[in-house]
């Protein structure tokens, strides 16, 4: 996460309580692999990262739903049900409309 000040970018490490206060944030990309299971490394096992802004931030999991092992992302409880909603169809459709 990166904080901007004096016309340059800051990296931020720690709590951020406030999207609005970041210029913009490096995202570590999981893809889907089974149901709540997802893979940080595509078939030529490479890391896809990107950066955004804040506001292309749709929604914020807790670290309590989301389990991070070595390359793997797990959802479990309350983060099960968010990515089951945002992964449907229609609200897929909704969001991208909104844009």
């Amino acid at each position: 996460m990166y904080y901007k000040e004096y016309n340059y970018h800051s990296y931020h490490v720690g709590e951020v309580t406030d999207l609005d206060n970041l210029s913009y944030i490096t995202l570590h990309v999981f893809l889907p692999i089974h149901h709540n299971i997802f893979s940080g490394l595509t078939n030529e096992k490479s890391k896809i990262f990107t950066h955004h802004q804040p506001d292309n931030i749709v929604y914020h999991l807790e670290n309590k739903d989301v389990i991070i092992s070595e390359n793997s992302l797990n959802l479990k409880g309350f983060g099960k049900v968010i990515y089951n909603y945002f992964n449907c169809d229609n609200i897929k459709e909704v969001i991208v409309k909104d844009r």
